[in-house]
């Protein structure tokens, strides 16, 4: 449902998306948050109801819940290689350098215990193994610090912080991408438990019987889906960390406070 009010990023838009997660209600679509540009939007809630997932997945809307997992099970040991395009949608507006200001979208402050605002959620981030040709999806939040850089949750436990350590052993900075608004069948396949060393790209097009339509980013040697509608570029230095956190998890609890992690900073 779209909400033409103006709304405040600063916890009056994550208690829009928690009312109505909670509810069941229509899916709020935030078409004026505060201080944010003209034309840009912020969508909240998209995954709260089986019926969302049903229309994701392909199937009809009021798919059950045993029927969802079903069809999980038999759909995402599927693969197919993605391809690459020569251009895309997400790169018709470029910023780079000192025109980069992430500031300008529509990052909420969600809860009122958060350290920040967090531009990290409902996206996928891409980083490459350094010892294999193994691209990795995953969801890992983020922080803003500034207009250019973000913290970056890259752990030991999930798949990019493993990636990480690897740069980190041989000192080097490990290039990475986030981006948001593609098929959202991605944002569950990053989320989900693909085994360590599967492209989570391969998994989508397996699920959708179609090759994922790739484009290469501007300024790193990374791909994206051609049909995002925002991504973010740039490196990561695990030499170098800043206090992120703590966040509020989608149970409805703070269960960390803020600790050093790496930065994310943005190249375009």
């Amino acid at each position: 449902t779209k909400i033409e009010d103006s709304v405040d990023w600063n916890r009056e838009a994550g208690a829009i998306m928690r009312y109505a997660a909670g509810r069941q209600s229509p899916a709020p679509w935030l078409m004026n948050v505060k201080d944010s540009m003209k034309g840009s939007s912020l969508l909240g809630s998209l995954f709260a109801t089986y019926e969302r997932l049903s229309v994701i997945f392909g199937l009809p809307r009021d798919t059950g819940y045993h029927e969802l997992v079903s069809f999980y099970e038999e759909n995402f040991i599927k693969r197919m290689k993605p391809v690459v395009v020569p251009a895309g949608v997400c790169q018709q507006n470029v910023m780079l350098g000192d025109d980069i200001d992430i500031l300008k979208f529509p990052v909420p402050q969600l809860h009122p215990q958060d350290g920040g605002r967090y531009i990290g959620t409902l996206k996928v981030g891409v980083c490459r193994d350094l010892a294999s040709d193994w691209v990795n999806w995953g969801t890992y939040r983020g922080m803003v610090h500034d207009r250019r850089t973000t913290g970056i949750w890259l752990g030991a436990l999930n798949h990019g912080g493993y990636i990480l350590s690897k740069y980190r052993q041989a000192k080097r900075v490990m290039e990475y991408a986030q981006f948001y608004g593609s098929d959202p069948l991605c944002n569950i396949v990053a989320a989900s438990g693909i085994p360590f060393g599967v492209s989570e790209v391969e998994v989508v097009g397996g699920i959708r019987n179609r090759p994922v339509e790739l484009v290469k980013c501007k300024t790193v040697d990374l791909y994206v889906p051609a049909d995002a509608e925002i991504v973010l570029e740039g490196t990561i230095d695990a030499a170098e960390g800043r206090d992120e956190g703590p966040f509020g998890e989608y149970p409805g609890y703070v269960v960390a406070g803020g600790t050093a992690r790496p930065i994310f900073r943005l190249t375009a």
